[in-house]
C-alpha cells in the first residue's frame, strides 16, 4: 500500500518536472509564449534560454490595441550562427489622433551559465506619413534577472531604438556590452499618428549574439576516441616489433 503511494507520488513528481522542462522555441503567437512557454519554464535555442515573457498592449484615440493573440512570434537564428532572436509580426497601426503600444518583455540567459551573451540588435519596417511616428524603444539590463528591467540595474539600464518619421529614418540599431550570462529586455513597439498623420509597424526583429567558440571542441567525440585507441594499439604493436629486433 505504502509502496504504491510512493510510486504514485514519484510518478506525479516526475510528470510535474517533465511539464516544467523548457521547450524548444517554435513559431506561435505572443499568447503562446505567455502561456505554454512560460508554463514550461521558457524555451531554448542555440544555447540560450528565453523566459518570463510579458506583454502589455495599450491604445488611445482612434487606434486599437493589438492583443497577444494577434502577434506572431517566430524563431530567428543569428546570421553568423552564434546567437538567436525573434521575428515579431503584427499589424500595429495608427491614424490621426491615435496611439497604439505593445510592450514585450522577457529574459535571456545562457544555458551553461557562461558569460558569453554580448550584444543585442533590433530592426523593423515602420512607416509613417505626415506627423506620424513609428518606433521601437528597447530598454535592456545586462546581468538583469528581473522582468521588466528596472532603473536599479547594477550594470546600468541601456537603450537602443529604431524610428521612422518625417525627420528620422533609423530602421536598425544594436549595442554591445561586457559578456554576461543574463539579460532582461523591455521592448516598446509604438505607432503614433500625431495630429494629421499615420504610422504602421508590421515586423520587428530582436537578436542576441554570443561569443563564438574559439574552435573545435577539445573533448574528443566517441568515434575519435575509438580511432585514437586503435592508433595507440597499433603504435604499441610496432614498438614491440622493433624491441624484438
Amino acid at each position: 500500500m505504502h509502496k504504491s503511494i510512493i510510486l504514485a507520488a514519484s510518478g506525479l513528481f516526475g510528470a510535474v518536472v517533465a511539464m516544467a522542462a523548457p521547450v524548444t522555441c517554435t513559431t506561435g503567437t505572443a499568447a503562446t509564449y505567455l502561456g505554454t512557454v512560460n508554463s514550461a519554464g521558457g524555451c531554448t535555442e542555440d544555447g540560450l534560454l528565453f523566459s518570463n515573457f510579458n506583454y502589455i498592449p495599450t491604445s488611445s484615440g482612434t487606434a486599437l490595441a493589438l492583443p497577444a493573440s494577434g502577434i506572431a512570434v517566430s524563431p530567428l537564428l543569428n546570421t553568423v550562427g552564434d546567437g538567436f532572436g525573434f521575428q515579431i509580426v503584427g499589424g500595429f497601426a495608427a491614424g490621426p489622433g491615435g496611439v497604439a503600444d505593445g510592450i514585450l518583455q522577457y529574459q535571456v540567459s545562457t544555458l551553461n551559465n557562461s558569460l558569453s551573451l554580448q550584444s543585442i540588435s533590433t530592426s523593423f519596417n515602420g512607416t509613417s506619413t505626415g506627423s506620424g511616428i513609428a518606433g521601437v524603444s528597447e530598454n535592456f539590463c545586462p546581468g538583469g534577472t528581473s522582468v521588466p528591467p528596472t532603473g536599479n540595474c547594477s550594470a546600468g539600464l541601456q537603450n537602443i531604438f529604431v524610428q521612422n518619421s518625417s525627420t528620422v529614418n533609423k530602421l536598425a540599431a544594436s549595442a554591445t556590452f561586457a559578456g554576461t550570462n543574463s539579460l532582461t529586455v523591455s521592448k516598446d513597439i509604438q505607432v503614433n499618428g500625431g495630429t494629421s498623420g499615420t504610422a504602421t509597424i508590421s515586423m520587428v526583429t530582436n537578436q542576441f549574439s554570443t561569443v563564438p567558440s574559439s574552435g573545435p571542441s577539445t573533448v574528443p567525440e566517441p568515434a575519435s576516441l575509438l580511432l585514437m585507441g586503435c592508433g595507440l594499439v597499433g603504435l604499441g604493436t610496432v614498438g614491440k616489433r622493433f624491441a624484438r629486433k
